[in-house]
């Protein structure tokens, strides 16, 4: 139950965990590794509320301007500011309904909330 409860709230802040990252959830609450095939059973098991979905690729275009020397650029620039206007953790919100991945541009499958997922479609 807790752990669809996390999942549910990752999905909700446009972070949703990937298989593998639920399975290793599952192993450390559980101290034993879970089977091969365990987190689509999971998301099986817990499908009125979850459902597994492969996360969208960013776009050949998007990908020369997105890198890690970017992001780290932008976020050193946004933590001056933060600093430099005390600006309080409350009042930082994300934009972007789709959030971003850092150095993947591969197909990865994640758990995802249902309604979130169809509407983003």
């Amino acid at each position: 139950q807790e752990l669809t409860r996390w999942s549910i709230r990752l999905c909700e802040h446009t972070l949703p965990p990937t298989q593998r990252l639920v399975a290793n959830i599952a192993e450390e609450i559980c101290e034993r590794q879970p089977s091969k095939n365990w987190s689509a059973q999971f998301v099986e098991r817990h499908k009125q509320e979850l459902d597994s979905r492969y996360l969208k690729t960013i776009e050949l275009v998007r990908s020369k301007n997105e890198s890690r020397a970017s992001y780290a650029q932008f976020f050193n620039i946004i933590g001056k500011k933060v600093q430099k206007y005390k600006i309080k953790a409350k009042n930082i919100y994300t934009i972007d309904k789709m959030g971003f991945m850092i150095a993947s541009l591969k197909r990865t499958r994640c758990c995802s909330l249902e309604s979130f997922m169809s509407n983003a479609d």
